[in-house]
C-alpha cells in the first residue's frame, strides 16, 4: 500500500511504498545539479553522484536497484556514509546497506 507523503521542496503529494523521511518528489529530483553545477551522474545500481542541490537545498540520492529516491538533507552531511548512518541509524538497516554494497565502511 503506497504511502503518502508531501514533497519536503514543492509541498505536493508523493506516493511512495517506502515512508522516505524528507522525501523529494520526481519533478523537483529533475532540476537537480551536482557539485560542479551540471546533471548528476547515476553509475550502475547502486552509485551516482552525491551530494546535490536542488533549489540550493543540499540533498542526498540513494542509488538501488538501478533507480533512486532523493532525499533533502536535514543533518548538512559532509559524505554519503555520514548521511546514509544519521538517515539509517538503526544499526541493522545499517549493516544490510554495507552488505549489499550500497555504503562502503
Amino acid at each position: 500500500m503506497p504511502n503518502l507523503q508531501l514533497c519536503v521542496i514543492c509541498l505536493i503529494q508523493v506516493d511512495s511504498i517506502v515512508p522516505y523521511p524528507n522525501l523529494v518528489c520526481r519533478e523537483c529530483s529533475e532540476r537537480a545539479k551536482n557539485v560542479h553545477g551540471g546533471l548528476p551522474q547515476h553509475r550502475g545500481d547502486y552509485d551516482g553522484d552525491n551530494p546535490l542541490y536542488i533549489d540550493r537545498k543540499k540533498c542526498w540520492r540513494i542509488y538501488k536497484f538501478g533507480g533512486y529516491v532523493t532525499i533533502l538533507d536535514q543533518y548538512n552531511c559532509n559524505t554519503t556514509v555520514e548521511f546514509l548512518s544519521k538517515y539509517y541509524n538503526d544499526p541493522i538497516k545499517y549493516v544490510f546497506l554495507e552488505n549489499m554494497g550500497i555504503i562502503k565502511p
